[in-house]
């Protein structure tokens, strides 16, 4: 915005004051006083007199007092005759928006640019009330009452103000401008003038950058995801404000410098991670790394962190650009995962010895109970001396032992008995996704949910009831390909029994293979994918529960396994 200044110049033949603008280009802004207003008889500069000739001296002094008129500019002095001619083409050319308003508030004149932004020709302009024309319906009184002080002249010129105003097409335009009081030679106002500058696309500019930072702060503190600069040649390092929430640091007690940063990673990983900065400085390239710090509560925090560096044009390291994000959780669902299949394999051996235990009891009870009968037989059928009744009494009773062997065989073989309790099953399908959210990302897997609200409790042992959901996700996301998929979850309860679903959109089974899923060691997996007895035990535990396990499954499309529940 071009600042405006008043200057006044006391000569004779120009009466009123000249208003000079701070920018040199501007002489003034007032041309009348030798355009149209008649030179004085009395010349400007001259002290002597000729009786010969009144009229002669008259007219050279005159011509002298116009050649003589100086405008002073704070840049140079501008002649009058300099300024008279070429004022008028100078504020015509001016991008700035120039109007004059009389004491009735009509506009008395324009230029191009004000006449380019109402969207009117000059004719159609001049003369107007510009407050009822052309401000703002809503900001007619308050433009009035800001301007009020320069009308009534109590005072000589306003600073920028912005003042929106309507134009041809009914478009609001913000308006920024800057005020003078025009006055005459005896220092009364006579209007004012408004020197405008259109600032609508830098608000516009501004109020979306705004929005786009609030946004962005948003988005990385959904994301747990921090960004940080560092300035190599000056060792300054400007973190955001999540990154400061991570870290738990005071953005104004943060000193901001590299190492500075680095005193925030825990002490067993500093040098690691300052190894890998500059490895990353020294080769131009970015880098990827995870470290811990230290929380003021004594707890840890798993941070992800990966960087670019910026070069110069001698290829000389400028600046790195980093984002940290916060993976705690991520890596304890990690671990549980890691802890549920590391549980989902120890079941899977022990339902397999199971198996065997039950296989092995069954082939020895026929046999053993044989050889019982026979020693019994003899004893009582046979005389015997004492000490042989003796030995056929040690074996009856070492068969007896064999049969109670077999029988403890046979119990390991069943599921485990504990205390069932109230279960939530969206909860358990919550904490199953959870776990699993990270290699579903990496897989390229989609999970759709659809739980129901109102789904009621029921009874059963949480830890085997996690086992069956687990062994059902993992199976959906083993038959969806590498190219990726979807995996549904849905819960809902009809009459006295809930029911969960696992659907997949994976490669699906034929017939033969969906006769066999839950027979003990029948797998479609290679040897090292499993063992053949995860559907099994599954079925299993959820039979003792009471429920019932169903399968749907289409070669090629997809596979639903389906949990149904007695609700107590």
């Amino acid at each position: 915005m071009t600042k405006i200044r008043r200057l006044s110049v006391n000569q004779v033949n120009t009466p009123q004051p000249f208003y000079i603008l701070a920018n040199p280009i501007f002489a003034s802004m007032k041309k009348s006083a030798t355009k149209k207003q008649k030179p004085s008889k009395r010349g400007v500069g001259s002290h002597s007199s000729s009786k010969s000739n009144p009229s002669k001296l008259t007219r050279k002094s005159d011509t002298k007092a116009k050649t003589s008129s100086q405008i002073i500019s704070p840049l140079k002095i501008i002649t009058r005759g300099f300024a008279g001619a070429h004022i008028e083409n100078i504020i015509h050319l001016s991008n700035d928006i120039i109007i004059s308003l009389g004491k009735d508030h009509k506009i008395q004149t324009i230029n191009k640019s004000g006449c380019k932004a109402l969207g009117y020709p000059q004719k159609k302009i001049i003369g107007e009330n510009w407050f009822d024309r052309f401000v703002t319906p809503s900001m007619r009184m308050s433009a009035l009452k800001s301007l009020q002080k320069l009308f009534s002249g109590e005072e000589d010129s306003m600073g920028y103000i912005v003042i929106p105003i309507i134009n041809k097409k009914e478009e609001e335009h913000l308006i920024e401008w800057e005020c003078l009081a025009l006055k005459d030679s005896e220092d009364s106002t006579q209007g004012i003038l408004l020197s405008g500058r259109d600032i609508t696309q830098q608000k516009l500019v501004e109020k979306e950058l705004i929005q786009s930072e609030w946004d962005m702060a948003l988005a990385q503190k959904i994301a747990r995801l921090g960004s940080w600069v560092y300035n190599m040649s000056t060792h300054e390092i400007r973190m955001s404000n999540e990154t400061h929430r991570i870290f738990e640091t005071n953005p104004q007690a943060f000193q901001g410098t590299y190492k500075d940063f680095l005193k925030l990673i825990h002490p067993d990983d500093r040098q690691r991670v300052e190894a890998s900065h500059q490895e990353s400085f020294r080769t131009g390239k970015g880098h990827q790394i995870e470290y811990r710090i230290p929380l003021l509560n004594g707890a840890e925090r798993i941070i992800y962190e990966e960087s670019k560096v910026y070069l110069d044009d001698l290829d000389n390291p400028l600046k790195a650009r980093g984002i940290v994000q916060d993976i705690t959780e991520r890596k304890q669902a990690e671990e549980k995962l890691k802890l549920y299949q590391e549980q989902l394999l120890h079941a899977e051996k022990l339902s397999s010895m199971g198996k065997l235990s039950a296989s092995i009891a069954h082939e020895i009870n026929n046999p053993l109970f044989g050889i019982r009968n026979v020693l019994e037989r003899t004893k009582m059928c046979v005389p015997l001396e004492e000490a042989d009744e003796r030995f056929i009494d040690m074996a009856i009773s070492e068969t007896d032992r064999i049969a109670k062997l077999t029988r403890r065989l046979n119990k390991f073989f069943s599921p485990t008995r504990e205390n069932k309790e109230p279960v939530q099953i969206n909860r358990v399908l919550e904490e199953i996704a959870l776990l699993t959210q990270k290699e579903l990302a990496d897989r390229g897997i989609c999970l759709q949910t659809h739980y129901s609200d109102a789904l009621p409790e029921v009874s059963a042992v949480p830890g085997q009831i996690k086992q069956v959901a687990l062994n059902l996700f993992q199976n959906a996301m083993d038959a969806i390909p590498e190219t990726g998929g979807e995996i549904s979850l849905r819960t809902y309860h009809q009459n006295s029994h809930l029911y969960f679903t696992v659907e997949d959109n994976g490669i699906g089974m034929n017939e033969e293979t969906r006769r066999d899923i839950f027979e003990p060691f029948f797998t479609t997996k290679s040897k090292a994918g499993g063992t053949g007895l995860g559907l099994w035990v599954t079925q299993s535990i959820v039979q003792s529960h009471g429920g019932i396990l169903e399968v749907e499954t289409q070669h090629g499309k997809g596979t639903s396994f389906t949990v149904s529940l007695p609700i107590p």
